[in-house]
């Protein structure tokens, strides 16, 4: 793993680090929040942030830590260090993975079915889905692999992209969240289908172009 701080990044690094030992104190902070908050700085401040691009795998071999461990690390930093916005950005870097296909990902019927392995953006895409679409994840034996309906995905892009509002609001809301419209015919189906394949190009998610041919 290539550690590059420099400049004003490495300033704001020893800044925040400072900060949180004064405010804190060095002896209160536990071992495991210490290492939690210096990884959270290394990803913050780095030229890359390794802890949301990189898979699991390639975080547990650069750290030499347990995969359990990591995901621990990887929650605590969401909920304890990381402001909304940076919440958000990696979310954003996760489902751009998802869209390029980084992710594998199942198609069944109406349904994505793909494995989600850090649980800070498990928990992201679930709050999303409450909160906007008033919908649930699927689980199976595995709690890292998810179901997820194919509207529901297509509205979370939309949710984290800069499609006009209005326009997708028009067209979604009265297509796709009815749903049974696909099933009725080709006509309404086919103008969905052709602003789907469009919004799309757009925004170059390969997943997109795969759920607009495969529901239609």
């Amino acid at each position: 793993m290539n550690i590059n701080i420099k400049g004003k990044s490495a300033e704001n690094f020893v800044i925040e680090l400072n900060e949180k030992i004064s405010q804190t104190g060095y002896n209160i902070l536990s071992k495991n929040d210490l290492y939690d908050f210096l990884l959270y700085l290394f990803n913050k401040h780095n030229d890359r942030k390794f802890l949301d691009e990189d898979s699991n795998y390639e975080n547990l071999i650069a750290l030499k830590i347990t995969e359990a461990r990591l995901k621990t690390a990887k929650l605590n930093i969401a909920l304890k260090y990381k402001t909304d916005e940076e919440r958000r950005k990696s979310f954003i870097l996760f489902l751009k993975k998802l869209a390029q296909n980084k992710i594998t990902i199942i198609e069944k019927d109406d349904i994505f079915i793909f494995c989600i392995d850090d649980p800070a953006a498990r928990l992201e895409l679930e709050n999303c889905l409450k909160e906007k679409l008033g919908v649930t994840l699927e689980y199976g034996e595995n709690r890292e692999r998810v179901k997820i309906e194919k509207y529901a995905l297509l509205r979370i892009f939309k949710e984290y992209s800069k499609c006009s509002e209005t326009e997708f609001a028009d067209v979604l809301r009265k297509e796709l969240e009815k749903r049974e419209l696909i099933k009725k015919g080709k006509k309404a189906a086919g103008k969905l289908k052709d602003f789907v394949m469009e919004f799309a190009k757009n925004v170059t998610k390969d997943v997109l172009i795969v759920l607009a041919k495969s529901c239609f």
